[in-house]
């Protein structure tokens, strides 16, 4: 039996087989026991379908995010957060990219999902919070902001959701709390603070370990091949192809200056 337990997070795909391919190529040479999935797989990146499927054949457990909301139900998009007018058109042209096996399969997901980690440790799973897809604990969260959010039973040890597309690791008490970023669409500063988005090269993913009661985790930024994601949008009729483009290029102008 072993002595030491490895749960790969990952979040916040978007679509963007690339960089996921780097992060499960990653996970495969990191003696993971098991990948859990915190949601917003397919929409606004240019492969959605692709996504979909390399998700779907990790066999994991996957949380239901804003995202699988909006596709689910894209009449109710502001309610999910959708509410720019240029992200509602992304929404629904994943929509003409999927078929009834991926709707299905987004209807498996759960809002949370709770993992027995031996030594008697729980760590429980979310995508924004867990009564919740579209807030989330930011960085600079003050104590009463995360009481609200989390609102925890004790025999609770970690929490995991993304969301934010943004890494974090905090002590609140004797809790942990983590967020993985985001593997297709990390940005520079967290969604949902003052900060426009801006994209970040990177594919993000976190590796939680528990060996004899303790906890430790990894946050994991790993690059990834650019020239191809700018192909696969360049080639895609993507509704927010422009973003991409002009994010890659602004990306490729600041390397130029180093």
């Amino acid at each position: 039996m072993k002595d030491r337990k490895r749960i790969a997070i990952i979040s916040d795909i978007h679509g963007n087989c690339i960089a996921l391919k780097t992060v499960l190529d990653d996970i495969e040479n990191q003696d993971i026991d098991s990948v859990i999935c915190l949601g917003d797989i397919a929409t606004l990146g240019p492969c959605p379908r692709e996504t979909v499927r390399m998700i779907k054949n990790l066999s994991c457990p996957c949380i239901l995010g804003n995202h699988e909301q909006s596709l689910l139900h894209p009449n109710n998009l502001d309610q999910y957060g959708i509410d720019e007018m240029i992200l509602k058109e992304s929404v629904h042209w994943c929509i003409k990219k999927l078929d009834s096996e991926d709707f299905t399969f987004f209807r498996s997901f759960v809002s949370t999902y709770t993992l027995d980690l031996g030594e008697n440790l729980k760590m429980l799973c979310y995508h924004g919070s867990p009564f919740s897809t579209i807030e989330a604990i930011l960085p600079d969260s003050n104590n009463e902001a995360i009481q609200r959010l989390l609102d925890l039973d004790d025999d609770i040890n970690i929490v995991v959701g993304g969301h934010t597309h943004f890494q974090l690791y905090r002590k609140y008490g004797e809790k942990i709390i983590v967020n993985p970023g985001s593997v297709g669409y990390a940005f520079v500063n967290p969604a949902l603070s003052k900060h426009s988005p801006s994209f970040l090269p990177k594919a993000e993913y976190a590796v939680v370990e528990v060996c004899k009661k303790n906890i430790s985790v990894e946050l994991k930024s790993l690059n990834y091949d650019i020239d191809e994601l700018e192909s696969l949008v360049n080639n895609s009729d993507l509704p927010i192809k422009s973003w991409w483009l002009d994010e890659i290029s602004r990306i490729r102008i600041n390397l130029s200056k180093y």
